[in-house]
């Protein structure tokens, strides 16, 4: 089946046909991208990443001050000693304070008075008490050493041992080498109290951890310890509290 235009009519046809021919190439032309577009290296900046950690990450809660130092060197041997003699000397300083004088000896209206070696006692003391203090009293500024009990270096206990043997009178006084054996022994035959201090009497201080012997106007004769040795202090002068006077049967 067939048609003819004729005229003007087929001529209008065959320009839109060559229109639409013409103009949808150049469309579909247009539309297409004529290339990948090129992009200047100068454009960009290098950006350099931090490689990842080895292990986990987190923010310790323990403060600074408690941290180690694993850079600082471990301390040396010499370090060590140091400290431990350090430890030493602060435990025997704390043992020393028991017996340090810690008040100056008080001036009374005794009429005991010492004078080098020399002592004068009350009337009515006997005469191995006398003889036991003046015992005593000869060994002012000799030297304190532990375990010590004569001629020349005592402790507390083995300077009371050795005025009582050498007065004559050593088995007036029973315990054995020790402050607190001395008291348990006087305590024992009820011959302990804390008042009525006669010329000769033991005293002794914190229960047991120091002796010395009363030489009357309230006032004592002990070896003290390793600085300040034997010497003549008031009756309540020590760091360590007073206990009880042993009255000796003498």
């Amino acid at each position: 089946m067939g048609f003819h235009l004729h005229g003007p009519r087929a001529i209008a046809l065959a320009t839109s046909i060559a229109v639409i021919g013409i103009a949808v190439p150049a469309a579909l032309v247009a539309a297409t991208p004529a290339g990948s577009p090129t992009l200047e290296p100068a454009a960009f900046s290098r950006v350099v990443v931090a490689p990842a950690p080895a292990g986990p990450v987190f923010a310790s809660r323990v403060p600074s001050t408690e941290l180690r130092d694993d850079a600082a060197p471990a301390a040396s041997s010499e370090t060590v000693m140091a400290l431990a003699t350090i430890r030493t000397r602060t435990a025997k300083l704390h043992a020393d304070a028991a017996t340090t004088v810690v008040r100056h000896v008080p001036r009374s209206k005794a009429r005991a008075s010492v004078g080098g070696s020399r002592v004068t006692f009350a009337s009515g003391s006997s005469a191995a008490r006398n003889r036991v203090v003046q015992i005593a009293l000869a060994q002012l500024n000799d030297r304190y050493v532990a375990g010590g009990t004569g001629p020349d270096t005592f402790d507390c206990s083995g300077l009371v041992r050795y005025a009582y043997n050498q007065a004559g009178v050593g088995g007036a006084l029973g315990g054995g080498h020790s402050a607190s054996a001395m008291l348990a022994w006087g305590r024992s035959m009820g011959l302990t109290s804390r008042t009525n201090g006669r010329v000769g009497d033991v005293v002794i201080y914190g229960d047991g951890s120091h002796a010395g012997i009363y030489i009357g106007g309230g006032r004592i004769v002990s070896a003290l310890n390793p600085s300040q040795g034997i010497r003549v202090t008031g009756l309540y002068a020590l760091g360590a509290p007073f206990t009880a006077f042993i009255h000796t049967r003498i």
